[in-house]
């Protein structure tokens, strides 16, 4: 038997999607696109359950973390790894713990990469370690990414690097296509 080392989870950018930037005022972006590489658990001060989700998707800007919230957060989870996926903030909904944010995640099942081949291991998934264990309701926001700037996360791989590989990864799969 041989180990594998495992894909570290990191990104070049962290950002939230929908609503506004309680620090800047600015608009956050509406959506993201990528191949889906999987979820980490972080720490909140902010969330009722003090953790919350990045979503990490390989993108041909680099790694792109997307903070979560419960109504993407179950969405996402179903989403095998490798599989380009479209995140997109489709409005707030009233709950009986305020507005909630929701998102539509739709993925290309025919649009997928072999993790392990074109990254050199898998990813450790923490969706599949029991993301919702705490308990938390659809109705609940549990992450406070409305407070996050654009965030660099410390990579493994350079962002030229990241950016080369997608793009190639990105090529092919369109040449594939055609």
């Amino acid at each position: 038997m041989a180990f594998k080392e495992l894909l570290e989870l990191d990104a070049n950018t962290t950002i939230a999607i929908g609503g506004v930037n309680r620090k800047t005022g600015k608009k956050n972006p509406t959506s993201a696109e990528g191949y889906y590489l999987g979820s980490r658990e972080v720490p909140s001060t902010k969330s009722k359950t003090g953790k919350c989700w990045i979503h990490y998707l390989s993108t041909d800007e680099g790694n792109l973390g997307v903070w979560g919230k419960t109504n993407m957060d179950k969405k996402i989870v179903q989403v095998p790894t490798g599989t380009m996926v479209r995140i997109t903030f489709t409005g707030m909904k009233p709950s009986k713990n305020g507005d909630m944010y929701v998102y539509s995640v739709a993925l290309d099942k025919e649009n997928t990469i072999d993790m392990e081949a074109e990254f050199g291991g898998r990813p450790r998934n923490e969706t599949s370690f029991g993301l919702f264990e705490s308990g938390a309701s659809e109705e609940e926001d549990v992450d406070g990414g409305d407070d996050y700037e654009d965030t660099p996360v410390a990579a493994t791989l350079s962002a030229e690097q990241k950016k080369a590989k997608v793009q190639a990864i990105l090529n092919r799969n369109k040449s594939k296509g055609a």
